[in-house]
């Protein structure tokens, strides 16, 4: 798909630099970075959502400090994607984007709500319910900071988180602070639906 393709020759040069171009390479951008790590992230966080809280999103709770630890500040990522964007720096942008995917995976298999919930306690379940509500917010923010790089694909990951509001916002208000309730309202419903990257298998 267009979404894909351009991932690949956004991602994997600086732009204006020569690179190498071939359907191998493709492929594994797809499978790797689009399937796995994204695709993914959230076809894990809809089915926990589904299982654990009933298919809604739960509220942003008390909480000391949020459960993802984020590689910076994540309220600076929208001013620093924007400003290589707006530089031409778009593998540095996808780059910094990267860098919330991949602490929201990470901070799956570090808090592993899958153990919490068997353990029964209310301490646990609320953990669980504070990295739902992280997660959900997470790909929020990551939808509308990769809209314009992969507009259909971000389209139908909005549509399956079932969040309000147009992923078109402006970044300086809609990602202005993590966990806003008018953005990120509890109880919202999410809509899993078919694989946002399928595997591409190349044949032999």
């Amino acid at each position: 798909g267009a979404d894909s393709l351009r991932y690949f020759l956004l991602r994997e040069a600086p732009f204006g630099s020569d690179f190498s171009y071939s359907e191998e390479k493709i492929a594994q951008r797809h499978n790797s970075d689009l399937g796995n790590d994204l695709g993914n992230l959230l076809n894990r966080t809809l089915a926990m959502v589904t299982k654990y809280h009933y298919g809604t999103v739960p509220p942003e709770g008390t909480r000391v400090t949020r459960l993802v630890k984020f590689a910076s500040p994540i309220n600076d990522l929208p001013r620093r994607a924007k400003a290589f964007i707006l530089n031409l720096q778009f593998r540095e942008a996808l780059e910094a984007i990267w860098e919330l995917i991949t602490d929201l995976n990470r901070t799956i298999d570090e808090v592993r709500p899958w153990s919490l919930i068997k353990s029964g306690s209310e301490t646990d379940r609320h953990k669980v319910t504070l990295l739902l509500f992280d997660l959900v917010e997470g790909l929020r923010w990551t939808a509308m900071l990769l809209h314009p790089f992969m507009p259909e694909r971000m389209d139908e990951m909005w549509r399956q988180l079932g969040v309000p509001g147009s992923i078109e916002d402006d970044w300086d208000v809609a990602l202005a602070k993590w966990g806003d309730a008018k953005f990120l309202p509890a109880g919202i419903r999410v809509r899993p639906g078919p694989p946002l990257f399928p595997r591409i298998e190349l044949s032999s």
